[in-house]
């Protein structure tokens, strides 16, 4: 697997059907081409995804990004924007905080 997902005590906020969660995500040294899944399942046990909002630019001088489309979390490069290549070790990104919205 080439992310962990922990979801943050006590950081979960929720409105009739809306739910809106913290998490936090660690890479490790396997990331996955494409971006690595992230289902609603994934996301605190959603069914429907409807806003993620990763952490802004990483000290690692990456950044992560939510593709709605494909449900992944891709890591690019900050200073060209590109997508990290497969394979790459990303075990230095630990604890990214994201906010994740659904129902």
């Amino acid at each position: 697997m080439g992310r962990t997902i922990t979801r943050v005590r006590d950081g979960q906020d929720t409105h009739g059907a809306e739910h809106k969660l913290l998490l936090d995500v660690s890479f490790d040294a396997t990331y996955t081409a494409n971006g690595e899944s992230f289902t609603p399942r994934q996301a605190g046990g959603l069914r429907v995804l409807t806003n993620v909002i990763p952490p802004g630019p990483l000290t690692t001088g990456h950044t992560i990004s939510w593709d709605r489309a494909g449900q992944r979390l891709k890591v690019l490069t900050t200073s060209t924007g590109a997508e990290v290549a497969g394979g790459t070790n990303l075990a230095a990104i630990t604890g990214a905080r994201i906010a994740v919205t659904g129902w």
